[in-house]
């Protein structure tokens, strides 16, 4: 074959083909291959070496040569066709003077871009070729690699698969330089390499400035693995010194917005909106190579930092947004770095000196919706810092409530304003209590901008999804407001004011969308943001406040009541009543037993509303009532509870214990069947361990007893596969039983419910499972499952006593042929009372009844 190619192009094309081919289909280990194919595969590839492979390759070289410029495909081919044998032929082949000589001319200036793509190509795959430490170093010696990766035209290249290649090339040099520096056997080579790498380095950081996101990315792997090479390093060269401020350098000028768009303006056009996102993901990847580069060598990045922060200052109003912006997001990029010591943020430290310095000086351009946004990201990230510089705190708080932030024109940062207000509020609110009157009337003028200036077009999500960020200032006046040291009289006055307004407000929204007036959408906007507004002003306030100072507790009441008026109302405004509701659940947390009187009309009214994620949420609130207040609500349950159960049970399925047909499985309604199930449980549990189950047993409630019992016994029986769900019905039989059962027979709130334990409930739920290894006590999850059956006959023996141990080994568990040699250990065991100690032999006797049921044999 080799003999034809003096035939011309057509010759030289078809040797090609058939070498790629011969290499595809035979040769190459990409493409998965049987035992039998991998040993024909070393037969050819060992034939070829022995045989023809310096021929091959000079016929490559020759077509190379010789068609580089009347037919420059043709030449290109040929070195594809090279680069694809490389990794198994002699590399001397083609390592050597003439071969290289040819190669780097194609590269650096060969002005066809498929033949400089190919010359690169074959050069990754010498480079990458596998070889000890030694002998990589002499081949890239011989290379001369690294003077050949300073003059690669990465930049200046027009076409962007053969700038990619560039890229590539330089990454797998550094990335086998690497390598050899780990892995050197002698501090020669390991000096040597190291060397080579800080030369090729500062090239592959210039990467960092493309535009192209391909080389982009391939500078930043590396340098990701370079930086963790350097950690292990206990000194830093000079070089080592120059590449790490280089790439300190680069990550702070590509990280800076681009020149030309208009980032301040409101709304955003679309193609701002796009250009500002994809300036996010590249910081995400450049902060993270910024910051492992600060905790390397910190000094370099405090310098850096502090050389922007002072060069604004003297630029003033001259500075462009984009230097300011950068020079701040650095900052806040120094506290998430390793740099980021105890010493550096300590009040000598130089990150908290420049963090005054940025207090003390707000930037220029302050009012720029980026450099906003970034100032006052930075003060909360270092609201430590301001809590130690007090100086600075009529400065910062300016900055957060006048133009620059609350105020602010543009929506995005007025609600990013008021977030970062509160948390910064959480940090410092003791310290601020001598700015309290100021804040207040700094900010309750923004407070009612809010609520009036509500707008259709602001709520865009559907009614379940979270509100306006600014409605977060509210939480910020509570913070400030909940503290016990403010004198009672002015705490009085500012909360007063503040929900003065806000009730005379929802007031008229209320009767607006009670009525249905023309703007009653708006109204039923604007009472959700009112009474989520409510939620965060309450939410710092606690019982012991409220009761410590109930004029505190008499104005909360007073908005609960209005709020309890207005469920009926704003049944058909699902946003304002879910808001409505959730302000119930925190009155509950801050009022404590306060809330008791409004309870009954609540629930009335939420009660009216029968769809199955309406009565979900009121079984919510309802369980959160019972857990907290207990007993005291015991009054309202014989009105409740009847209703409640009427609907639940109607949605529950039969095999579960309700009344509802069995629905098709995966459709929406075995799904709110699933979901009402689970509130259902809920329920049952706060019921039986809040003091309440003998609300059960009494009026409308009793004829759910047998619904009570059947839907818990099926719940926690092993054709329920949610185990979570078994544990809480598991709990609530157990707690039922202590409700239930007196220790006198005769004094029983239920009669013969103890005879229906015996033989019905534990035979289903705790005896049958474990005899017929249902359950698995090596799973932490049914371990716990046996935990709860222990539980339950402790509780029954506390209550029956001998009688029902007796009773159960005698009669219950040898009729479910439990295996005679463990009913006198079971008697033994509950007998004692020790609930750890029965807990361990029913998961011993659990496991071996579970062995013996894999095996189909009997327990001995």
């Amino acid at each position: 074959m080799i003999s034809l190619l003096s035939h011309g192009p057509l010759a030289a094309d078809m040797f090609c083909r058939i070498i790629q081919s011969l290499n595809a289909d035979v040769i190459s280990l990409e493409v998965a291959k049987t035992s039998e194919q991998l040993q024909e595969s070393m037969r050819v590839k060992d034939g070829m070496r022995d045989l023809c492979m310096p021929q091959v390759a000079e016929v490559w070289y020759e077509i190379a040569a010789g068609y580089q410029h009347s037919a420059p495909g043709l030449a290109a081919y040929a070195l594809e066709t090279t680069a694809c044998t490389i990794n198994w032929i002699d590399i001397g082949l083609v390592v050597n003077e003439k071969f290289l000589t040819l190669m780097f001319a194609f590269m650096l200036s060969g002005s066809d871009s498929r033949l400089r793509s190919a010359a690169t190509e074959c050069m990754l795959e010498i480079v990458g070729k596998r070889m000890e430490c030694s002998a990589k170093l002499q081949l890239l010696g011989r290379l001369n690699i690294v003077e050949c990766c300073k003059q690669l035209p990465v930049f200046s290249v027009e076409d962007e698969d053969v700038a990619l290649k560039y890229a590539e090339l330089l990454s797998a040099v550094g990335g086998v330089l690497l390598e050899c520096e780990s892995k050197a056997k002698t501090d020669v080579e390991r000096e040597r390499s190291g060397q080579q790498l800080l030369e090729v380095v500062p090239n592959i950081v210039g990467l960092l400035g493309s535009d192209d996101d391909v080389l982009f990315s391939v500078s930043v792997t590396f340098l990701g693995t370079y930086l963790s090479k350097l950690k292990h390093a206990e000194n830093f060269s000079g070089p080592q010194v120059d590449s790490l401020r280089g790439i300190l350098a680069a990550c702070a000028s590509k990280s800076q917005f681009p020149i030309g768009e208009d980032f301040n303006v409101d709304p955003l056009p679309r193609s701002t909106l796009e250009v500002e996102e994809e300036v996010g993901e590249i910081r995400r990847e450049l902060f993270t190579v910024f910051r492992n580069a600060a905790g390397l060598m910190p000094s370099l990045a405090f310098d850096l930092v502090g050389n922007a922060l002072h060069a604004l200052y003297r630029q003033g109003i001259d500075a462009a947004f984009q230097e300011i912006e950068i020079a701040v997001t650095l900052l806040y990029q120094l506290a998430e770095s390793p740099a980021a010591t105890s010493q550096a943020m300590s009040q000598e430290g130089p990150i908290f000196q420049l963090a005054c310095l940025l207090m003390d000086q707000p930037p220029p351009c302050g009012g720029h919706r980026l450099v906003s946004l970034a100032y006052m990201d930075c003060m909360v990230r270092y609201s430590k810092v301001l809590a130690q510089h007090e100086q600075a705190f009529g400065t910062v708080l300016a900055s957060f409530l006048d133009q620059r932030g609350i105020q602010h024109p543009h929506p995005g940062v007025s609600s990013r304003a008021a977030y970062l207000f509160m948390r910064l509020v959480k940090v410092i609110r003791q310290q601020l209590l001598p700015y309290l009157n100021e804040i207040f009337s700094s900010l309750q003028p923004s407070i009612e901008a809010i609520i009036l200036g509500v707008r259709i077009s602001v709520w865009q999500g559907t009614a379940g999804e979270e509100l306006d960020d600014r409605l977060y200032a509210f939480e910020a006046v509570g913070l400030l407001l909940g503290q016990e040291q403010i004198p009672p009289h002015q705490q009085k006055a500012h909360l007063s004011t503040l929900i003065s307004f806000m009730c005379r407000q929802l007031e008229s929204d209320i009767e607006v969308v009670y009525t249905g007036g023309l703007d009653h959408a708006l109204a039923g906007l604007r009472v959700a943001y009112i009474i989520q507004g409510m939620s965060y002003l309450s939410k710092p306030f606690t019982p012991h406040m409220c009761r410590l100072r109930p004029e505190l507790g008499e104005l909360f009441c007073s908005v609960l009541a209005l709020v309890s008026k207005a469920l009926g109302p704003l049944q058909s405004q699902k946003l304002a009543r879910d808001r409505a509701v959730s302000f119930v659940h925190r009155m509950v947390e801050t009022l404590d037993t306060g809330v008791v009187p409004y309870l009954s009309e609540i629930f009335q009214s939420l009660l009216c509303c029968l769809e199955s994620n309406d009565l979900i949420q009121t079984s919510t609130l309802l369980v959160q009532v019972l857990n907290k207040l207990n007993v005291h609500v015991s009054h309202l349950l014989e009105l409740l509870l009847p209703k409640m159960f009427t609907e639940m049970l109607q949605r529950l399925p039969e095999e579960t214990g309700g009344n509802a047909t069995p629905a098709l499985a995966g459709s929406e309604v075995a799904r709110e069947a699933n979901e009402v199930l689970k509130a259902w449980f809920s329920l049952m549990h706060a019921l039986f361990t809040s003091g309440c189950a003998n609300s059960l047993l009494q009026g409308g409630c009793a004829s759910f007893l047998q619904n009570v019992t059947t839907t818990l016994m099926i719940g926690a029986s092993p054709n329920n596969p949610e185990v979570s769900a078994r544990k809480t019905c598991l709990q609530c039989l157990g707690a039922m039983i202590l409700a239930w059962c007196a220790d006198d027979p005769s004094q029983d709130s239920v009669p013969g419910f103890r005879q229906f334990i015996m033989d019905q409930m534990l035979p289903e739920v705790c005896f049958r499972p474990i005899i017929e290894g249902k359950v698995n006590a090596k799973d932490a999850a049914q371990s716990g499952l046996i935990g709860e059956m222990a539980a339950m006959l402790i509780n029954l023996y506390k209550r029956c006593g001998e009688s029902a141990c007796q009773y159960l080994t005698s009669t219950v568990l040898p009729g479910l042929r439990c295996p005679p040699s463990l009913l006198h250990q079971f008697s033994s065991h509950m007998a004692s009372g020790n609930q750890k100690e029965l807990r361990t032999f029913l998961r011993a006797m659990a496991e071996q009844c579970r062995i013996c049921a894999l095996n189909g044999a009997t327990p001995p």
